[in-house]
């Protein structure tokens, strides 16, 4: 449906990464640098049903679809815009720090 974005789970997302092999579950894993996936929403933006949300990259049909719906469920849509998350909270210098 059309909507704001109102929330990526970017935890969600990173798992729907590994899923795809482009990732590492453990330090002896392989990284498949064929996949993963390109991000076309942010947080705030507007999407009309039927955009898409992300362009995935997969080596196979099961890895694909399992990254899929992780991906579906990591991104909320709202009616409202959302609160833009704060990406600065302080910056901290030799003199002291500023809060913001």
């Amino acid at each position: 449906h059309s909507g704001y974005v109102s929330r990526m789970n970017t935890a969600e997302l990173g798992y729907a990464s590994g899923e795809l092999g482009a990732g590492r579950r453990k330090k002896t894993d392989v990284i498949d640098p064929r996949v993963g996936f390109i991000m076309h929403c942010r947080v705030g933006g507007y999407v009309h049903k039927g955009d898409p949300l992300c362009t995935l990259y997969a080596a196979d049909e099961s890895t694909l679809a399992r990254a899929q719906g992780m991906i579906r469920h990591a991104i909320s849509l709202s009616d409202a815009p959302a609160a833009r998350e704060k990406l600065l909270y302080a910056l901290v210098t030799g003199q002291g720090e500023q809060m913001y």
